[in-house]
């Protein structure tokens, strides 16, 4: 957009200049958000992997790591879906 633009549609950026899109209680719905998808997507693997033992289990820290990042993964894959569809 132009300058000439932007100061004809002032109501643009009165949500940003209000602090509507992101100040203190944004944040910590985020960080709170984020630390509760991790601590379950963690505690969720350990709970599967738990009784497991052979050559097809989490026996190894790596494989235990390598389930937690497809879960975040899938997570955050989902979370976007869900926000672009609806």
């Amino acid at each position: 957009m132009s300058a000439e633009q932007i100061l004809e549609r002032p109501e643009l950026y009165i949500a940003g200049q209000k602090d509507e899109l992101f100040n203190y209680w944004v944040f910590l719905q985020a960080i709170t958000h984020g630390t509760a998808t991790a601590l379950i997507n963690f505690f969720m693997t350990l709970w599967v992997s738990r009784d497991s033992a052979g050559p097809h289990s989490f026996s190894d820290h790596q494989s235990f790591a390598v389930v937690v990042a497809l879960s975040g993964l899938l997570s955050v894959v989902m979370e976007i879906t869900l926000t672009v569809k609806y």
